[in-house]
């Protein structure tokens, strides 16, 4: 396998090496962008998106701070707030719900009314 088939793994999806070298293009061309804008841009030229067409940014700001943290790209110093804020968030929309003690006896019983 040449180096150029090498294929990352980031957020569930494989990466090519000119993958990763468009990305590192996007986030510098992009870097006086919003974060949200980057994330968003990165989805698009990457074509990551949801079965419905949206981009998928929570896996694409956590594949960033993967890239960023192995060295392979930098992230702008005054966007780290917002990455950090972003993946907070991306991990608060895939934390299940507490479960409420006595909630599913009741259910069963048919004692909610």
């Amino acid at each position: 396998m040449h180096e150029a088939d090498t294929l990352t793994l980031l957020s569930g999806r494989a990466f090519t090496a000119a993958q990763i070298a468009q990305v590192r293009e996007t986030v510098a061309e992009c870097a006086a962008l919003p974060w949200s804008e980057v994330v968003q841009t990165m989805g698009e030229h990457l074509e990551w998106v949801t079965p419905t067409g949206r981009n998928k940014c929570a896996s694409c700001a956590k594949a960033l701070a993967t890239l960023e943290r192995a060295g392979l790209l930098a992230l702008p110093a005054e966007q780290d707030c917002a990455l950090k804020a972003f993946t907070r968030l991306a991990a608060r929309l895939t934390t299940p719900f507490p479960r409420l003690p006595g909630y599913a006896s009741a259910l069963r019983c048919g004692g909610l009314s």
